[in-house]
């Protein structure tokens, strides 16, 4: 497996762990909310240090910021890798 199929598969799995996380937000167990919270954040983090080389500052403060914003984010650094490797 070369670098750039390695980055995609952790691409997909940083955004099907993102997904499954906002299921659990949806939680009324406050303390579910709060893990979830939690999670999110060292993902966020997970994926901003895995993608040094695409994210810039704003887009990882943003990333941090929206959780929309983050899935867009990383289907855009699965794209560029995907292209990176063609």
């Amino acid at each position: 497996m070369d670098m750039v199929e390695a980055k995609r598969e952790t691409l997909t799995d940083i955004k099907l762990r993102a997904l499954y996380i906002e299921k659990r937000f949806m939680s009324n167990n406050p303390e579910e909310t709060m893990l979830a919270e939690s999670e999110l954040a060292a993902l966020q983090e997970r994926f901003c240090d895995e993608c040094r080389d695409f994210i810039t500052p704003p887009m990882a403060k943003a990333v941090k910021k929206d959780f929309n914003t983050f899935l867009v984010v990383i289907d855009w650094a699965f794209d560029y890798y995907k292209k990176a490797g063609d």
